[in-house]
């Protein structure tokens, strides 16, 4: 079975994450991970005000460093909860 563009560029993206995790580790905050992956301040914002859901990126981010906070990592973890 093939996997749809949408959720190939969505894997795509999220393996970039995962490498940009190893190499920056650690974020003193959420705001702080927002702005690391240069999301829009506005989209910060809006998710603090509870007018948007956190977006993927920034979970996987804060997942990544829950993961590298363990002893952990989270390349391994991420491909294993991603599948092949």
């Amino acid at each position: 079975m093939a996997v749809s563009p949408k959720r190939t560029d969505k894997l795509e993206r999220s393996a970039i994450l995962l490498r940009k995790l190893q190499a920056h580790a650690g974020f003193k905050s959420q705001k702080a991970a927002y702005e690391w992956l240069r999301v829009p301040r506005q989209t910060y914002w809006n998710y603090v005000h509870g007018r948007q859901e956190t977006p993927w990126p920034i979970m996987l981010a804060l997942a990544g460093r829950a993961l590298v906070e363990q002893g952990k990592d989270p390349g391994e973890a991420f491909s294993k909860l991603l599948g092949p």
